[in-house]
């Protein structure tokens, strides 16, 4: 990815702390509301690094990111369903759903090789299995009744790879923790699954 090896090495061994700030804003035309979110890492003093800037209207636009440089990215919110049928017409899968959870309903975005990939990413961005593909997982909290969650997709600009991620909560270890599951994606489709968990502290 072409972060220097002391960098690597500085995330690696610090604790990792961000701060979230949102603001609203209104579209003269319609009405609408749009939620922002600016993200800024704090633990690393020296770096100064640029705010991670998130507009959650589906519109595509471009920032610089801290490790990757210059990235091209669309965020919205996701609604979630329990019905079978409803999530296969909204991109979902039918590896779960039909026990009643409420799971976000995700439209997969990333240039995965097949079918195969595509259903073993979706499952897991709805939190229907771990990070290994296969094990059933508790998934998110559906807060709210249908849920809702963040749905995010960047890319490099340039080419090269693509991360999409689903942002909520999940029961860990018996505490209700914010996670961000994510597939990153190369330019030959190959892929690889994470999940990223933060403790939320209300400030």
């Amino acid at each position: 990815q072409g972060i220097p090896w002391l960098l690597r090495k500085t995330i690696l061994y610090t604790p990792l702390t961000i701060q979230i700030t949102h603001t609203t804003t209104t579209n003269n035309a319609d009405g609408s509301k749009t939620i922002h979110l600016t993200a800024r890492q704090t633990s690393i003093k020296a770096a100064s690094p640029p705010p991670d800037i998130r507009h959650f209207d589906w519109e595509i636009y471009s920032q610089e990111n801290f490790l990757f440089g210059g990235i091209v990215c669309r965020n919205r919110f996701i609604r979630g369903d329990s019905s079978v049928a409803a999530l296969m017409d909204a991109g979902g899968s039918d590896g779960g759903g039909d026990d009643g959870v409420v799971r976000p309903a995700v439209e997969v975005q990333s240039p995965l090789k097949d079918g195969g990939d595509q259903a073993v990413v979706r499952r897991f961005l709805r939190g229907e299995v771990e990070v290994d593909g296969c094990t059933l997982s508790e998934g998110f909290l559906g807060d709210g009744g249908v849920g809702i969650w963040g749905h995010v997709f960047d890319r490099k600009k340039g080419g090269g790879w693509c991360s999409e991620q689903v942002w909520g909560f999940e029961m860990i270890h018996g505490e209700r923790l914010y996670s961000r599951r994510a597939v990153l994606t190369d330019n030959t489709g190959r892929y690889r699954l994470a999940r990223l968990i933060y403790r939320l502290v209300e400030s």
